[in-house]
């Protein structure tokens, strides 16, 4: 179907034409998605979320001249966003093992914080592992270490693909919330190392 008459459709909220806009471009926001984060298993979510919070949610396509420059312009938006989030989530992680000189004032040397950091790592990957279910830890794990797609992982854990997408999205729910709550407590923790007290 031509893009003039998919816009027609879509102006005038037609289910037949939003499963046009799906079947015909989402392969190709996949590859832009890829191209741009170089992991298959989010650049699928991305685009999963970009029909599902933004295609089916947009309103003005009236306002839309050409549509396969939308559709394209809007997932490269979505990815730079995703990407600007997880950058942040690294730096506030790892904002105090940052340090190029010494801990203690007057010392003259510069102290190597990367013992520190991979102690931090390993304690912090043991507790927000303990923090999800079975079901999500091996969902996890088949998608980030295994790099399995969601077929894959749905036939391994004999379950429906969007149980797959349930036990992820939960996982990384909790590993954000766990992540932010070990962050407090280690910036807590350095606080009275170096001072020798914490005031609140």
């Amino acid at each position: 179907m031509e893009d003039v008459l998919l816009l027609e459709g879509l102006i005038k909220k037609r289910q037949e034409a939003y499963s046009e806009v799906y079947r015909k471009y989402a392969k190709l926001l996949y590859a832009k998605a890829y191209q741009i984060l170089q992991n298959r298993q989010e650049a699928e979510e991305l685009v999963q979320d970009f029909f599902v919070n933004h295609v089916l949610r947009f309103s003005k396509w009236g306002q839309v001249v050409n549509l396969k420059y939308y559709l394209q312009k809007g997932i490269h938006n979505l990815c730079i966003i995703y990407l600007d989030k997880q950058k942040r989530i690294k730096r506030n992680q790892l904002q105090f093992f940052r340090e190029e000189h010494a801990a203690f004032p007057n010392s003259g040397e510069p102290v190597t914080y990367q013992p520190a950091i991979e102690e931090y790592e390993k304690s912090l990957l043991d507790k927000i592992l303990s923090s999800l279910s079975d079901q999500q830890q091996t969902a996890m794990r088949l998608a980030h270490i295994e790099k399995c797609c969601y077929k894959e992982i749905a036939s391994i854990m004999k379950v429906s693909r969007n149980t797959v997408k349930t036990h992820l999205r939960l996982a990384r729910k909790n590993i954000e919330k766990y992540q932010a709550y070990l962050q407090t407590i280690l910036q807590v923790a350095l606080v009275i190392v170096f001072t020798g007290s914490f005031d609140l």
